[in-house]
């Protein structure tokens, strides 16, 4: 995964529907349009519950729990991050 910075979310978004990047980490605000539109598919929300707005999506911590678990186990280090 290589990360491409933008200047907002708006020309992020724009790239993202026209096909020219292939995921994106975005405020929902900024993509709910398009999710209900069926351009854009939404993964998981990152609030601790389900969204009012999409009851439908899971939050991450119920698509990842392991990985949420490891993240929070685990101090943010410079260098090598293996698991010993």
């Amino acid at each position: 995964m290589v990360h491409v910075p933008y200047r907002g979310g708006a020309p992020a978004v724009a790239d993202t529907v026209a096909g020219q990047t292939q995921l994106m980490f975005t405020a929902g605000t900024q993509s709910l349009e398009h999710v209900k539109a069926g351009n854009l598919r939404l993964l998981a929300v990152t609030e601790g519950k389900r969204s009012s707005l999409l009851p439908d999506i899971p939050t991450v911590g119920e698509t990842l729990p392991r990985l949420i678990r490891r993240l929070r186990s685990r101090r943010h280090v410079k260098g090598d991050c293996r698991e010993t």
